[in-house]
């Protein structure tokens, strides 16, 4: 499934952000490396990215703005099992989901509904899945 021009120019976006080195810092620590985040913004929506791993924290609820989606994982009432990754906000152990049955992309979700992790180029999955 092609990007949308929209998808595109989102992605290009983060990426131009993150590579001027000139965003806020974030008070969560990457899932992945635990450096401080910085906060991106992207269709009036602030997303905590991580300029080393490249992976995004969404807020609760901003994900499904960015999918278009029903739900934030259409697929969260199938199989899961636990991440590698804690949660920035609680640090409790995430829980892996396969996005959408029968892509294989995991994302990482927060069991206390702080919010879903996606590591670098997860985001361009969602898009090339929905």
């Amino acid at each position: 499934h092609e990007l949308t021009y929209d998808q595109r120019s989102w992605l290009a976006k983060l990426a131009e952000q993150l590579r001027s080195g000139n965003l806020p810092e974030s008070d969560r620590k990457c899932p992945e490396c635990r450096r401080l985040l910085l906060v991106t913004s992207v269709q009036g929506v602030d997303l905590d990215c991580c300029p080393k791993c490249r992976g995004i924290w969404f807020d609760p609820g901003e994900l499904q703005a960015f999918s278009g989606e029903p739900k934030e994982i259409p697929s969260d009432d199938k199989t899961s099992r636990p991440s590698r990754f804690r949660c920035p906000d609680c640090q409790t152990q995430m829980v892996e989901y396969v996005f959408v049955n029968p892509h294989s992309l995991l994302v990482d979700r927060c069991p206390n509904g702080h919010g879903v992790y996606l590591e670098d180029r997860e985001l361009e999955r969602v898009f090339e899945i929905i």
